[in-house]
């Protein structure tokens, strides 16, 4: 079923591009390589940038069913298949076991099932118009619902621009159902000066955004000059800390266990995202 509707996706290039989550022959690597090799390209032309990076609030959970079965038939999915996706979100209910006590049974009237096959690709399909409602100047990078929006900065017009951006998806977010937490939305200046020529305070529903010089992106640190240094540091920092770990609880034990504890907990850290 779910390959079905994978395969109509696909042949009729329904799934933005913006977004490389949850998606065969797309990963968070891929993602990192696009949005990287872009902000490094205008920055290298002396250009500036704004980035703004955007948290939704548990997204997963707050899907609006009524208005995902209204754009699964938006995007031309087969009658019976909603019929069926419909029965499965609807009257559902859920209730919390803790030491043998039951919480009263409550109504699941949002959100898509987490661990499913189709749970993932059904919230693609609901923030698949996202990046349309902005300027077409301004980028939209999604990785399931880690979202970062960014523009050239010619002028001050271009920020106002960007502004209005934001209030896009702040209108979008209001129409079908979706919460950004804007105390955990940020701002970002990226600039081969010293000192940034146009600053400008961003609102975000009802929120000045705050200022940051970094932030951690799909788990890669993105830097205001775009360096690595941060990000290796952190890195190097984490993967000590988990070597001394490994050496004082398996100090006794075989090699093999040793190594294998090595590869899994401390090298597979440091080879993360190696290649951005």
């Amino acid at each position: 079923m779910g390959s079905n509707v994978s395969g109509h996706l696909d042949r009729f290039s329904i799934l933005t591009p913006a977004n490389h989550g949850f998606r065969s022959k797309h990963s968070f690597e891929s993602q990192l390589v696009l949005t990287t090799r872009d902000l490094l390209k205008h920055r290298d032309q002396g250009h500036s940038i704004d980035v703004g990076i955007l948290d939704f609030s548990k997204a997963f959970d707050t899907v609006p069913h009524k208005r995902l079965i209204k754009k699964l038939r938006i995007y031309g999915i087969h009658d019976e298949f909603v019929s069926w996706i419909e029965s499965f979100l609807s009257c559902r209910q859920q209730f919390v076991l803790c030491d043998g006590a039951r919480s009263e049974h409550s109504a699941v009237s949002s959100g898509v099932p987490q661990g499913t096959v189709m749970g993932p690709l059904l919230f693609l399909l609901h923030i698949n118009d996202m990046p349309s409602v902005v300027d077409p100047g301004t980028s939209v990078r999604l990785f399931a619902d880690d979202t970062l929006i960014y523009r050239v900065i010619h002028s001050m017009e271009d920020q106002v621009v960007l502004q209005r951006d934001l209030a896009r998806l702040e209108q979008w977010a209001s129409t079908w159902g979706m919460v950004f937490n804007a105390s955990k939305c940020h701002i970002m200046y990226i600039s081969r000066q010293s000192s940034y020529p146009h600053q400008y305070m961003y609102q975000f529903r009802g929120f000045v955004l705050s200022l940051v010089t970094s932030e951690k992106y799909l788990g890669v640190y993105l830097n205001h000059d775009l360096k690595w240094s941060h990000h290796i540091d952190q890195v190097a920092a984490k993967a000590a800390r988990k070597l001394g770990f490994v050496r004082r609880n398996l100090r006794g034990a075989p090699v093999n266990c040793k190594k294998l504890a090595y590869v899994t907990l401390v090298h597979s850290g440091m080879e993360y995202a190696s290649v951005i």
